[in-house]
C-alpha cells in the first residue's frame, strides 16, 4: 500500500529487504523465483538484525526471531557477489522519499519505529548476518 500511513506502515516490516531481494530473484538469469513470503522472511531476519545494532532491539530476541523464521523459511542461498546487487534494488522500495531509504525497524517486540535510516556498512553487516545462518 503506497499510501500507508503511521500504524499501517509498521506492517512493512521486513518488506524493504524483502522486497529487494525478491526483485533480485525474478531479474537474475540464474537464480529461481522466490514466493513473496520466503523473501520477506529474509527480510524481516536483517530488519531484526539492523533493530539490534540501530534501536538496541534485544539480541537475544533477534536471535529467536531469525531462528524460529530460519525454521519456516530456510535459509535463501546468496552469494556476497549478489550484495551489491540488491542494496542497489533497495532504492526503489516505495517506502523511500527524498532519495532515503527507509526501514521499519523494532524497539522491542511490539514496538516499531517507522522511517528508519540505515548506515551502507549496516545493510551489508545485515545480509551478512541472515548468511551466518545458512552454515548454523
Amino acid at each position: 500500500d503506497p499510501r500507508a500511513e503511521n500504524l499501517r506502515k509498521t506492517l512493512n516490516f521486513g518488506h524493504t529487504f524483502g522486497h529487494a531481494i525478491e526483485s533480485y530473484f525474478l531479474t537474475h538469469p540464474n537464480k529461481d523465483k522466490l514466493l513473496h513470503g520466503e523473501a520477506v522472511a529474509a527480510g524481516m531476519v536483517i530488519a531484526c538484525y539492523l533493530s539490534s545494532q540501530l534501536l538496541d532491539f534485544p539480541k537475544k530476541d533477534t536471535e529467536e526471531i531469525t531462528s524460529i523464521l530460519i525454521d519456516l523459511f530456510p535459509v535463501i542461498y546468496l552469494e556476497e557477489t549478489d550484495f551489491p546487487a540488491i542494496i542497489d534494488l533497495l532504492k526503489y522500495d516505495k517506502k523511500n522519499s527524498h532519495g532515503n531509504i527507509n526501514f521499519v525497524l523494532l524497539k522491542n517486540i511490539g514496538e516499531c519505529k517507522i522511517g528508519c535510516r540505515v548506515p551502507d556498512t549496516l545493510l551489508t553487516e545485515g545480509l551478512r548476518y541472515y548468511m551466518d545462518f545458512n552454515n548454523s
